[in-house]
């Protein structure tokens, strides 16, 4: 079944050892500033992405419970957006600019974090996730959910505890293989 924001606010309500729950929906599109046109993650996000990612912000702010509520065309560009669209960062706060023909206030700007092997995390542009929903993407779905256990030593009681909890919002039963007792 595919995750929802339910999802993430059982796990948010139920589950032992998490601190940070974080629903995502991301993908990736075309962002348009004045003459530059270049692809970038989109990430809906809530104002929990921060505790969760690490991540912190250089210039302006970042994302707030009524831009969320609001549903506000505000975003908060990562270091690698801002240089690919070949501009100085002092001159995009504040600006606008274009994802998928809709306008969004730039807002604020991220610290760089440097690349993964599989994911740049500088090359996102961060909104609202209830706006990447209902005003960008047209669905109520998530792609992800990002949590963050209390500390290292509660990971295996996190894992156990969202699984069980996922299990019961999706009313999945673990069947039982002959001779195995669970």
């Amino acid at each position: 079944d595919p995750l929802t924001v339910d999802d993430a606010d059982a796990l948010r309500l139920r589950a032992s050892g998490v601190e940070v729950v974080v629903p995502e929906l991301s993908r990736t599109s075309q962002v348009e500033y004045r003459d530059q046109n270049v692809p970038s993650s989109i990430n809906g996000t809530t104002p929990e992405y921060l505790d969760a990612s690490g991540g912190r912000v250089l210039a302006g702010r970042f994302l707030t419970q009524g831009d969320l509520e609001g549903r506000r065309r505000v975003a908060i560009l990562g270091s690698e957006v801002v240089k690919n669209l070949r501009v100085a960062p002092e001159d995009l706060l504040g600006s606008s600019l274009k994802i998928r023909g809709t306008n969004f206030q730039v807002v604020g700007l991220l610290a760089s974090r440097g690349a993964t092997s599989w994911f740049n995390p500088d090359d996102q542009v961060l909104v609202p996730l209830t706006t990447a929903q209902f005003r960008l993407f047209g669905t109520d779905q998530v792609r992800s959910i990002t949590v963050k256990a209390t500390s290292a030593e509660d990971v295996p009681l996190a894992i156990t505890e969202i699984e069980r909890v996922l299990r019961h919002e999706h009313r999945f039963v673990r069947r039982r293989q002959p001779g195995v007792r669970h």
